[in-house]
This record gives structure tokens, sequence and C-alpha cells, in this order.
């Protein structure tokens, strides 16, 4: 059965009130983390699209609690080639990333482990140009879907 929506319903949204949408985007360098520092992404970048960029060291990033941004949606993107490097996104609290990433080369699909202290989500040293890796909050976690263009290119980790 089909649900009809009148205009009307959809203009009394905004593009802000909207999951799934991202109204701006944010570029971390690679330099930023070339001296060890964590990048802190706060509240404020959730519905952003945030663009990543590979050097050869460990970069860090720490996303919002997913407690304090229920229906949050923040979309990470790779911008340059594989470089030694690895992205780590993670969470500040225990428990609370879970989901699946897929390779492309082959269709094989990963899961993660809920509730086994998975914090961290990980492009890795091989992962390419435009892996990308969707973080969604339920208000308790953070529900990941990557998608990686090459064999093991990304990973869930304690």
């Amino acid at each position: 059965m089909a649900i009809a929506v009148t205009p009307s319903v959809i203009n009394k949204i905004s593009l802000s009130e909207q999951t799934g949408f991202f109204p701006s985007v944010t570029t971390i360098p690679a330099t930023v983390n070339a001296g060890g520092t964590t990048v802190l992404l706060t509240v404020a970048h959730c519905g952003t699209v945030i663009r990543i960029n590979k050097n050869a060291t460990l970069q860090v990033i720490t996303i919002p609690s997913a407690a304090s941004c229920p229906g949050a949606h923040l979309k990470f993107v790779q911008q340059n080639a594989a470089a030694a490097g690895i992205i780590t996104i993670q969470s500040p609290t225990a428990t609370s990333v879970m989901g699946a990433w897929t390779q492309t080369t082959d269709g094989t699909t990963t899961p993660s482990l809920y509730g086994a202290a998975i914090t961290k989500f990980n492009f890795l040293a091989v992962s390419l140009q435009g892996d990308y890796a969707d973080f969604v909050s339920d208000g308790t976690s953070w529900v990941v879907n990557g998608v990686t263009n090459v064999a093991n290119g990304m990973a869930f980790a304690a």
C-alpha cells in the first residue's frame, strides 16, 4: 500500500531537518595530524561530508558520542590515493560502533560484532581515493556502512 505525501507536508521540512542530506562539506587535510594530534569533531559537524586525506602516519578523528546526536549522519570520503598511513575514526565511548563494510573487488561484506568493544573504524594503508564510510547515530551506537575498492581497505577495531 502506497502512502501519499502532499507537497505541503514536504515543504514544511527544512533541509537541516532531513536526515541523509549533507548541507556542508569539511575537508581535513593530511597535514592536520602530522604531529600526532587527534581531530575532534563536534555535534556541529553532524550532517556533513568529511573529506579525509591520508598521509604516511596514523591519523585519528574522534567523532561525537552517538548519544549526543541521535539521528545524525556523518560521511567520510577518502580524497587522495593510497598512502602508508591509517585513518582511524573513533567514538569517545566504548562499544559504540557497529555495521559492515563491503569490498567492491569481490563483493565481500565484513560485519563488526556489536557489543564486542568496537570503538574504531579504520581506513587502512591500502585504502583508495573514493573509499567512503557512512556513520549514522541510532542514539546509542554509530551504525557504519563502508565501501572500499581494494581488498582489506577497511577494518573495525577495539
